[in-house]
């Protein structure tokens, strides 16, 4: 059997990239690439788990902010909630004093 060492990291794309496995993969082929003597490659394929690790990371604090408002959207257009349930928590996701 050929291939699969590495979950077929030369086949992972697009989200598939941001699954946990992935991110491992990532750093255990970085590691065996220092180990074949091809620091530049290893390096770049660190960066690339450090990037996606990053990208996570911020994509979540959004997630979190933009949650009460999201929220809100979604309620009104579905006619759960009013109009000024959107401005209150646009102005809490503002920080305005009111």
């Amino acid at each position: 059997m050929s291939g699969g060492s590495y979950n077929y990291l030369c086949i992972t794309r697009d989200e598939q990239l941001f699954e946990y496995g992935a991110i491992n993969t990532l750093e255990q082929m970085s590691n065996r690439l220092i180990e074949l003597g091809h620091e530049d490659a290893a390096k770049e394929t660190y960066e690339l788990k450090l990037i996606i690790q990053q990208a996570k990371l911020r994509a979540n604090t959004i997630s979190e902010r933009m949650n009460k408002v999201w929220k809100a959207v979604e309620w009104y257009d579905s006619a759960d909630w009013g109009k000024d349930s959107v401005d209150k928590a646009i102005s809490n996701y503002r920080g305005d004093c009111k």
